[in-house]
């Protein structure tokens, strides 16, 4: 008996569908020849907005290579108020304190879905990767506060 209830939501949803080829008012789908598809370009890379930024800040971060990049800190800015420029990340230290600052193009950073599950009132789980190698990011620029740099989380 259960396994014939288990059945029921699928095979609703299968009648409920229109078959393949026609659309949902019942009229046939027009297919397209071979010679008029075209290709659909890859999903365009945008610039980072200040919402996710902020909602990335606190995330641990790996190379390319699987090595521990740090965690981002801050954003900074292109310019007083422009668009985000580069992520800070810290790396090193012990319980936030000690490690240092580093500087990396904020366009060099991935997001992805992560399969683990997040932790209640953490939002999605995210992996990020900075798609430099571990060697790469070795040779990143040290990044230090000042008054000339404007950042998005305003840390200092």
């Amino acid at each position: 008996m259960p396994h014939s209830l288990a059945r029921i939501p699928a095979l609703a949803l299968a009648l409920a569908l229109p078959p393949a080829g026609w659309g949902l008012g019942g009229a046939p789908i027009p297919s397209a020849a071979a010679s008029e598809l075209r290709e659909v370009p890859a999903a365009a890379v945008r610039p980072l907005g200040a919402t996710e930024a902020r909602a990335l800040l606190g995330k641990r971060v790996r190379t390319r290579d699987g090595g521990s990049a740090g965690v981002i800190r801050d954003f900074t800015l292109a310019g007083s108020g422009g668009p985000i420029d580069h992520a800070v990340l810290e790396s090193g230290g012990f319980l936030g304190f000690g490690g240092s600052l580093v500087s990396v193009p904020a366009a060099a950073l991935k997001v992805a879905a992560s399969p683990s599950v997040p932790e209640a009132g953490d939002g999605p789980a995210v992996d990020v990767i900075l798609d430099l190698s571990d060697s790469e990011l070795a040779g990143a620029a040290a990044f230090r506060y000042d008054d000339e740099v404007r950042t998005l989380a305003g840390g200092r």
